[in-house]
């Protein structure tokens, strides 16, 4: 099936429109991620290796949205609050406090259920 592009579905249009530039925009992608790994680690020498757990869960999100979690619905509509809610929050924190706190948990969950009602 072929979905209908409205202003709020079917992306850009950009890579339809020029499809050569498929390579550059790979590359692109995979210098960023690598660049958010180092980063990543680096803060996480800093704080504590927890903060590691939380970004490899974040991305292995990344790496398996398209080949993998879009082929269940039910994770394709729980990955993306799992990243921006649960993932994001609670590093944040770990990151200013160096603890896990079980109310900020609860309060990702407002990010999770909105992100996930968004997408």
């Amino acid at each position: 099936t072929k979905t209908d592009k409205t202003p709020f579905s079917g992306g850009s249009g950009g890579l339809i429109a020029q499809p050569h530039a498929k390579q550059s925009i790979l590359v692109g992608a995979i210098i960023a991620l690598i660049v958010c790994c180092i980063i990543g680690v680096y803060i996480s020498l800093i704080v504590g290796l927890p903060l590691l757990v939380i970004g490899l869960l974040g991305i292995s999100i990344v790496l398996t949205y398209t080949p993998i979690l879009n082929r269940f619905p039910v994770l394709c509509l729980l990955a993306p609050g799992a990243g921006f809610g649960l993932l994001l929050i609670n590093g944040s924190y770990f990151i200013l406090t160096q603890t896990f706190n079980p109310n900020v948990l609860l309060v990702s969950f407002i990010v999770f259920f909105q992100v996930n009602n968004l997408l």
